[in-house]
């Protein structure tokens, strides 16, 4: 059953044109680097992503964070 949702997840990655990272509000940092690390994948996979960082201060996330300015 897992391998089967994770196909579907493949799939859908493929299929899609554009992609939303979100979390939820005031996210801790291991809950942006999750995301950011998300984005890091999806650039791999030469996909397009948006990252949403909720009550975030961007400014005070870790520097050695990949793809941070990218967050909103």
């Amino acid at each position: 059953m897992a391998l089967q949702t994770l196909q579907q997840a493949q799939e859908l990655i493929q299929r899609a044109k554009r992609i939303l990272i979100a979390t939820q509000e005031n996210p801790s940092i291991d809950n942006a680097a999750a995301v950011l690390a998300c984005l890091a994948l999806m650039k791999k996979l030469n996909k397009t992503a948006d990252v949403y960082l909720p009550g975030c201060d961007i400014a005070h996330l870790p520097k050695f964070l990949p793809n941070r300015e990218e967050a909103r």
